[in-house]
Parts: C-alpha cells; sequence; structure tokens
C-alpha cells in the first residue's frame, strides 16, 4: 500500500471518543444519530446518500466516524474509505490538479462505504466536481452506501454538474442544530459518566461560561478534569477546576 493510500484511511482506525455510544442524543441531533445508525448497520438499503450538515463543532464528524466505527464492528470485512476534504485538496494542489480521487478508490474492488468530510469544501474546486460524479455513479452502481458531511443542506451546494446535484439530493438531508446549553450540560454529564467522575453542578455551570462548548472540546476538558483528579487524589471541585483553566483557556 502507498503513502497516500495509507492517508487515506482504508482501516479505518479512530479514536474510541468518535462512536454512538457516547454521542449525546437531544432533539437537535435525534434525527441524524437515527439515520447514522441505520446506514451503518444496513448500508446501500434506505438513506443514500446520506448528508449530515449544520456549523462546525456540532458532531458530524463525530457521526460519521462512528459510522466507519460501528459498520467495522458489524461486519469484519467491511471496506470504509474516509475521504477529508483538507486531505483532497492539499493532494489535488500538490499534483498540480491532476489528484484522481476515482482513481484512487477504484484501486479498491470492495469499497462499501465512502464517507467524505466536509463536501462542500471539496466542491469549491471545480476540478473536483466532475470526479465527485463518476466516483458517485461508480459506487451507486454497486449499491454502496454513501456518506457526506456538509455546512449546508445538498441541495444548496455548489455543483457545476447538475446531474450530481439532482443525484445528491434525491439521499436524505438531515441537520444537526447547535446544542443548546442544557444539551451542553447532558454531554457534560454524560461524559463525566463515561470516565467515572463525578463533576458538580456549580463546575458544570463554570465549565459552560469559560470554555468552549463543542463536543471535542468538552470531551478534552472532562478527559483532563478526569486525569487532574486521578492524579491530585482529590474530588472535583470549583477552585480545582479554575485553577486547572488557568492553564488552558484564555477566557476563565
Amino acid at each position: 500500500m502507498t503513502q497516500l493510500n495509507q492517508q487515506l484511511i482504508i482501516d479505518y482506525r479512530i479514536k474510541p471518543e468518535y462512536s454512538f455510544s457516547n454521542f449525546v442524543k437531544t432533539l437537535s441531533t435525534e434525527v441524524a444519530y437515527n439515520a447514522a445508525v441505520s446506514v451503518a448497520r444496513k448500508p446501500g438499503q434506505k438513506y443514500n446518500p446520506l448528508c449530515i450538515y449544520g456549523d462546525m463543532g456540532v458532531g458530524k464528524t463525530h457521526l460519521l466516524s462512528a459510522i466507519g466505527k460501528e459498520a467495522m464492528s458489524s461486519a469484519n470485512d467491511a471496506v470504509i474509505v474516509y475521504v477529508n476534504s483538507k486531505f483532497i485538496l492539499a493532494e489535488q494542489e500538490k499534483a498540480n490538479n491532476e489528484f484522481d480521487v476515482v482513481s484512487l478508490v477504484k484501486e479498491y474492488n470492495h469499497v462499501d462505504f465512502l464517507i467524505i468530510d466536509d463536501i462542500d469544501e471539496i466542491l469549491k474546486k471545480s476540478s473536483i466536481d466532475e470526479k465527485v460524479f463518476h466516483l458517485y455513479n461508480y459506487l451507486m452502481q454497486k449499491g454502496k452506501q454513501l456518506i457526506f458531511s456538509s455546512s449546508i443542506p445538498a441541495n444548496q451546494l455548489k455543483f457545476t454538474d447538475q446531474n450530481l446535484k439532482s443525484r445528491l439530493e434525491s439521499g436524505l438531508s438531515v441537520k444537526i442544530e447547535k446544542m443548546n446549553d442544557e444539551d451542553k450540560r447532558k454531554v457534560i454529564k454524560k461524559l463525566a459518566k463515561d470516565f467515572e467522575v463525578f463533576i458538580p453542578n456549580n463546575v458544570v455551570d463554570y465549565i459552560l461560561s469559560s470554555a468552549p462548548r463543542d463536543f471535542i472540546s468538552l470531551y478534552n476538558i472532562v478527559s483532563r478534569i478526569n486525569r487532574l483528579s486521578l492524579e491530585t487524589k482529590k474530588k472535583i471541585t470549583l477552585p480545582l477546576v479554575r485553577n486547572l483553566f488557568k492553564y488552558v483557556f484564555l477566557k476563565v
């Protein structure tokens, strides 16, 4: 396998925090969560393609990664290709616009899932538009599952190829709304439970008012708090967390 193929994460080894089990379901995420679980367990049967869209930090990448993780556990022989937009654009630039993601994926005759993160960023390059269209046709004809994330719904994506636009719109687009304070509180409590650490309500309030509130930031915060508690052998208190935040965040 070439270095280029290795970067495409064909074996889909992902971080443990990207899973369905620790994704907190709320009113704003329930539909996207259920659709993601459905395609992971029954690929190519219902929502194909599946577009999960929303603002940065709402959990799109978490769900895309969870789909890959679930698919790998459900079918040991599943081949999952994760395409990160930054990787594609970087390779396109290095290859003077001659990088062909279609040929790269076709090297694998048994691709079961194609997951494209931030497809709207990829489509800003018109030279990639046609390649995505051919890739779509190639995999859909084989009954394979396509999943992509975007900051906007499929019907607002900028395509030069109208055939590709209509075909991607034929699937399901689900939006993840920004979490409100109650949703974020649920996330912190769920993460604390997963880490087996007790975080009192006044500390939860402090976290919500003093730190970034996307899932990954909250995960990292709770992880740090847990590690601090274990290292100091102290209970989690507001003074302890305030002191931690002095070294982690500018906003305290």
